[in-house]
């Protein structure tokens, strides 16, 4: 499904080049995600600038057949496009809206924040962000929320507080940390941009530290992320660079691309990267990717990796890895400490793994998998979202 602008959305179905209306005619909308249960949802905005402007959140359960408004909520002037939307570790949602605070045209932007508790049919203000539009929402550890900005880099908002913090105390001008996206590795490692520099944290945002790039003075139009050691960036002298070290050294990836285009979008779809051009249309680059099983790379130490997605619905991915040879038992528990599943229980080669789980025969909640060999053993906690 995508989004046109000034219309409605338009769907296509896999294998197929047609494609046709999927709902929100006449609505203009400006951010469009499926959650982990499988609900799409959309924010749409009147997108003029008069006195009366409505900004709304929409929800299909039905893939899209079907539509209905949970959000309605007038903001005047606001004829902003953007927004953003995520699943906190308490599988609450979290939205965030783009306002022009008025009632001049061009005035600075707020991000107005929400929650709701009951997948989306009511929802409760929370304190707003006054430094420009949201550009990434994601959940980090015990219910912390991150939203990167337009304005100021990166903020962070935690339960026990109605307000929003900066990431870091770098002393800046305001204005002149343009995040254009905040994105989490499938080990949880976080990537986000500021103008031309691209930061990195492992510790769910405490510390960050800057990574070089090879065009330090172009602007970073996207990024993207799979695993730690697969980022992407794209820059706006035309250039599109890999990573495999987290960002630590980079490769030129402009095969296939025209010479003149310019990628404003990144995204890794089932092992491909896609990459959304202005004016050249969409590329794509096929990838050597690891399926379940084990990927012939060295490796040093015992790892067990935060399993992707997380939140999940109904399938997730745990990786891991083992320097040598040994027995290697994975299991799932729920929050008894009871056996739910057992996904490897047998004899593996030093290497890295991945390994599906498919939650679809147990109920939503909190679980945990354990990996357990004769000189390594480790827990970590999932949440399980229907």
């Amino acid at each position: 499904i995508i989004a046109d602008y000034n219309s409605q959305l338009q769907k296509r179905q896999s294998g197929s080049n047609t494609w046709s209306p999927a709902g929100l005619n006449g609505k203009k909308v400006r951010y469009l995600t499926t959650l982990p249960n499988g609900d799409i949802f959309a924010i749409s905005g009147t997108g003029l600038s008069t006195a009366s402007c409505t900004t709304r959140i929409h929800r299909s359960t039905d893939n899209g057949a079907t539509w209905e408004d949970v959000f309605s909520k007038v903001f005047p002037f606001n004829n902003i496009v953007g927004g953003a939307m995520t699943v906190k570790q308490d599988g609450s949602l979290f939205a965030a809206l783009p306002v022009f605070k008025g009632p001049t045209l061009g005035d600075y932007a707020w991000s107005f924040t929400y929650q709701s508790t009951d997948g989306g049919n009511s929802w409760i203000a929370q304190d707003s962000t006054q430094v420009g539009e949201p550009r990434g929402l994601i959940p980090v550890g015990e219910n912390k929320v991150l939203v990167g900005t337009t304005a100021d880099g990166v903020y962070f908002k935690i339960p026990t507080q109605n307000f929003w913090f900066p990431i870091d105390t770098v002393p800046h001008f305001f204005g002149s940390r343009y995040t254009v996206d905040l994105i989490k590795s499938g080990e949880g490692t976080i990537f986000y941009t500021e103008g031309a520099k691209v930061r990195r944290s492992t510790d769910s945002g405490i510390s960050t530290q800057i990574l070089t790039t090879p065009s330090p003075s172009s602007v970073i139009n996207a990024i993207c992320a799979g695993s730690d050691n697969e980022l992407y960036i794209a820059t706006d002298d035309k250039k599109l660079y890999k990573s495999s070290t987290m960002g630590n050294t980079w490769e030129l990836m402009r095969t296939g691309l025209p010479n003149a285009a310019n990628v404003y979008s990144l995204k890794l779809i089932d092992g491909k990267l896609f990459a959304g051009t202005f004016a050249y249309g969409v590329y794509y680059y096929e990838q050597d990717i690891i399926g379940i099983g084990n990927e012939n790379n060295f490796v040093s130490d015992f790892k067990l990796n935060q399993n992707y997605p997380n939140p999940f619905n109904p399938n997730t991915k745990i990786s891991f890895s083992i320097p040598k040879s040994q027995f290697v038992s994975l299991k799932i528990f729920d929050m008894m400490g009871r056996e739910v599943e057992s996904l490897m229980n047998e004899n593996k080669d030093a290497g890295n793994y991945n390994v599906n789980f498919d939650a679809s025969a147990i109920a939503g909640g909190v679980y945990f998998y354990k990996i357990q060999t004769q000189e390594f053993s480790e827990t970590k906690k999932m949440i399980l979202v229907k």
